[in-house]
């Protein structure tokens, strides 16, 4: 790394005594309050009976886990905008943005970092860490000035290392200040009007600044900004907003440095709001697709991370299906071995135009008041402590379902929902408990009521309704 005078002397912020604290991946035993339950949903005939095994132990601690349960909170990281509402859910990371323009908005200004500053401290208080997209250049750095997501001038490439070998030395915990091990660069690169149509500056600005955040922290894991990865167009004739080839592009040339690309990134991020589903049905198919290309450059083995994972309600009765995607979504994305999945976010969209509202109702609580959550808050709490601390062990298999077996611990945990009949599966034990995505616990015992099958015969059988999904584990 070159020494760059002006990469830690442009502060006069004075540090601050901010006890570092870890974020942990400790499950958080929460009381969430229960919700109506549906109408019933009118069963067909019997189709299925699968039988699965559920031991009935206790949970132990697995040190190298890590939990994947995130929000994308831009802006402000506070109490106004869900902050502690969100640790309430179970939310241990928080993806959240830190623009270049405000730390450094004319060219040789003193550096600040008041906000950033304001959202760590925020974020520690509470125990949850931070992963930080590096964004939206000033205007003096941008080839059009107009556009802080685009390309830098040629010879803006040295400014922006200095600003983040400035950052990374000042959270790297050393410095009386919380560390900052995640970062990425520009959201959505892969767009026509960011960086999509230069993939090797792109590059090459992301390998100078992992350079500088390495040195500075030797524990930093850097990415590149999530790409969103879908609507190319039909044909060459008509693009659309991304652009294909930009991903494989910034890996083949990450590849032509030393080291290759995994001496610079640390992992590889993309967006998942489910607008292409006739090409990626689930969270888990979109993966497995940037997977290939990660493979395919020699990097799959790196972990994959999904900064805004989301799914609109557009108001309604499809807040019902909002909250029954968050629950599956996270389910395909622990199946997919994804490490990391914000949702996106607190709050609805709010500013963009009125005939716009609902196609941008992603959040977790209506518009931005936090005394109206919707069906999907429930659900992020029930999904975040029923399978934090889970990891994905099979595809459960059974007929007209869709379903996971996690272990957390030496138990298993079971996500399945019917796909589109209801039916029922049986599980090999003489006590199963189900939850609900509105946290409503039930114990069902063999031959007692709920029981399916009606029989006293070793197994609990379950009803399971399409698209309905339901938690399964042993009793306590």
């Amino acid at each position: 790394m070159i020494d760059r005078p002006k990469s830690t002397d442009k502060s006069t912020v004075p540090a601050k005594n901010i006890a570092w604290r870890l974020a942990t991946a400790s499950l958080l035993l929460l009381s969430v309050t229960q919700a109506a339950v549906p109408a019933a949903i009118a069963a067909p005939a019997l189709q299925t009976n699968q039988t699965l095994y559920l031991p009935s132990v206790t949970r132990y601690s697995d040190v190298s886990y890590q939990s994947p349960f995130g929000i994308s909170m831009f802006d402000a990281v506070d109490d106004p905008r869900g902050l502690s509402a969100m640790q309430t859910a179970g939310a241990d990371l928080i993806f959240t943005n830190f623009r270049w323009v405000d730390l450094e908005p004319t060219q040789d200004a003193v550096y600040d970092f008041s906000s950033m500053d304001a959202k760590i401290a925020a974020a520690t208080a509470k125990s949850m860490q931070l992963v930080v997209l590096f964004d939206h250049s000033p205007s003096w750095a941008t080839i059009d000035p107009n556009n802080p997501r685009g390309p830098l001038k040629p010879d803006m490439y040295d400014d922006l290392a200095d600003a983040v070998s400035a950052l990374a030395s000042r959270y790297n915990g050393m410095n009386g200040y919380p560390r900052v091990d995640y970062w990425l660069f520009f959201g959505e690169p892969d767009g026509i009007y960011s960086w999509g149509n230069a993939p090797t500056q792109y590059a090459d600005g992301l390998a100078s600044a992992s350079q500088a955040i390495k040195s500075a922290n030797s524990l930093a894991k850097v990415m590149p900004g999530a790409v969103a990865y879908e609507r190319f167009g039909d044909d060459e004739y008509s693009p659309g907003p991304f652009v294909r080839s930009f991903l494989p592009s910034v890996f083949a040339r990450l590849n032509t440095k030393p080291g290759g690309a995994s001496a610079y990134i640390d992992g590889v991020a993309f967006n998942d709001f489910g607008l292409t589903p006739q090409r990626w049905p689930s969270l888990r198919d979109k993966a497995t697709s940037v997977r290939q290309i990660m493979t395919a450059a020699g990097i799959g083995h790196l972990p994959l991370v999904v900064t805004e994972l989301s799914r609109s309600s557009q108001g309604g009765v499809a807040e019902i299906s909002q909250a029954q995607n968050v629950i599956k979504q996270y389910s395909y994305g622990l199946a997919a071995g994804i490490s990391q999945m914000h949702w996106f976010m607190v709050f609805d969209m709010v500013n963009v135009p009125p005939a716009d509202l609902a196609a941008n109702a992603y959040g977790l609580f209506r518009g931005t008041d936090l005394n109206s959550a919707k069906p999907a808050y429930t659900a992020y709490r029930v999904v975040a402590e029923q399978l934090d601390g889970a990891r994905y062990q099979r595809d459960l298999g059974a007929p007209g379902t869709q379903g996971f077996v996690y272990i957390d611990g030496p138990e298993q945990v079971v996500v399945v929902w019917a796909n589109s009949a209801t039916t029922n599966v049986a599980f090999g034990q003489g006590c199963a408990r189900t939850i609900t995505r509105m946290n409503i616990v039930t114990q069902i015992s063999d031959g007692g009521v709920g029981d399916r099958d009606g029989t006293v015969n070793g197994q609990v059988s379950v009803q399971v309704a399409p698209n309905e999904p339901l938690i399964v584990r042993a009793c306590q």
